[in-house]
Parts: C-alpha cells; structure tokens; sequence
C-alpha cells in the first residue's frame, strides 16, 4: 500500500520473495557491528572473563575464532551484510578511495591459530573459560549472540549470553559493567574518526581499552596538516587498535533495508 518504506525488518522483507524483489539499499549504509572488550576498566581481576581479557593473546584468539560469513547470515540482513576485518566499515572515503580498501584486514578467521592460543594458556573441553556477553534483547542480536557462542565453544570458551532490555544495556556497556559487549554505530560525519573518536579519552562512554599509546597515535594524525597522511596516520590507530592489541572485534557492516515499489523513479540518497 505504500511507494516508499523505511524502519523496516529485515527478517520479515527476507522471508518473502515479494517483498525481497522491492528492497531498495542504500549502498554504503556505512554501519559497523562488532564486539567490544572490556580491556581496561578498573574493576578487572574481579571475575575470571575481565582476567583473561587483560591478555591481548586471548582476545585474538577471540577475534580469530568467529566465522563472519555465519554472523552475516545470522544478522538476517541478506546480502545487506557482509563480514568486517576491520573497525571503520566501508563506506568512509581514505585518501584516493574507500578507507577500508585502503587501510586492508586486521583481524581474521582461522581457528586453529585461536584454538592453539587457547591450548598454550591451559584450557581445553575440560577447563573451558567463562566469559559473560552482554547484548540488549532483540532477534538480531540474540541470533548473533548464539553464532559467537557456537565459535568461542571451539577455542574452549563458556560464552555466557545475557540479554537486557534497551537502556539497562547501554547503561552497562557506557560504564564498563561487564566483560564483552555487543556494539554497533553508524557514522556521526564522514571521516574514519567518527569511530576511531569512541576509543579516546577517558571520559568516554564505552570506552574500555584505556591505552596512552593509542591516544598518541590519534593525537599525531588530528596534528597532521597533510590529509594523505593523516589517513594514514589514522589507518595505523586502528591498525593498532584491532590487529595489534585485539581491544574490539569487528564482526560485519550492514545497510538498513528500505521498501520502494518498483515503478518508482527518481529515488535520491545518501
């Protein structure tokens, strides 16, 4: 009954091949989804999650165990999704092209290395780690949830999946309460900064990692007066940030899947 639609769920427009011929995705959506690791917050040592997550070696095995294609498909947003190596999802123009394409892969999958990881820290099936993920409760993330679950049960990992309502969610993750988290943001304005900002300070919400020298690596590219290299500058930051100490785990970039009928011409966004 209506040309255009937008708020629509993307379980609901997949199940219907009616529906799945008038979808209409902006491409790119500019979305990421990934995991955030509670790596630096001041009340660590107090479970055994928040212990192990102090140990960049664990939170690669983490990052290195979970399948994207799976995660993708769990999302339930089609060929909306697809998987993230990196935290700035494609979309984000770099110096010449897309950030993304430019600055590669930091993470990767390949479960052997994270299961040996594990093997050398001393856990096995029969001395698995207990770490709590926290997620507020709708499908999408609760399917997710039990994709990670599934994965991390390979290397040896108890995934704890806890489920709350919105704002009892996000008042957790803003204050650190808990060990992993479910995270996903769109971009604020169009510069890789817009992500790599929510890691800096701390004083921000959400932030977990607490790292001087990631801060420094940001406070020389915004002195960088050459916007090449400044990208550049940028593409090391999260270089350091995913690849090298592992303190959030991307998991994919989505689109928000539209409705338009498909005699509607003349359809504009960005």
């Amino acid at each position: 009954q209506l040309d255009f639609a937008t708020s629509c769920n993307p379980e609901t427009i997949y199940a219907s091949d009616e529906l799945k011929e008038q979808v209409y995705i902006i491409d790119p959506f500019v979305c990421n989804y990934y995991i955030l690791l509670n790596c630096g917050n001041e009340n660590d040592g107090s479970t055994e999650g928040l212990t192990a997550l102090k140990d960049a070696d664990i939170r690669h095995a983490i990052s290195w165990a979970i399948n994207r294609d799976e995660v993708a498909q769990a999302s339930g947003y089609g060929e909306a999704a697809y998987p993230l190596y990196g935290y700035v999802p494609s979309g984000i123009p770099g110096a010449t092209g897309d950030f993304r394409e430019e600055t590669g892969d930091e993470t990767k999958y390949d479960l052997d290395a994270a299961k040996k990881i594990m093997e050398d820290k001393g856990y096995s099936a029969d001395n698995m780690l207990t770490i709590e993920y926290k997620y507020n409760d709708t499908a999408m993330h609760k399917n997710i949830a039990q994709v990670l679950q599934a994965n991390l049960k390979e290397i040896y990992i108890n995934l704890k999946c806890t489920s709350t309502e919105k704002s009892t969610f996000f008042d957790a993750r803003d204050k650190g309460d808990g060990e992993m988290f479910r995270h996903a943001m769109t971009a604020d304005y169009f510069d890789p900064m817009t992500y790599l900002e929510m890691l800096y300070g701390k004083d921000t919400a959400g932030n977990l990692t607490d790292d001087a020298t990631y801060e420094g690596m940001i406070d020389a590219a915004n002195a960088e007066a050459d916007p090449a290299k400044r990208l550049e500058k940028l593409g090391e930051a999260e270089r350091y940030l995913v690849e090298d100490q592992a303190y959030i785990v991307p998991l994919i970039g989505y689109s928000e899947p539209y409705l338009k009928k498909s005699n509607l011409k003349g359809i504009v966004s960005s």
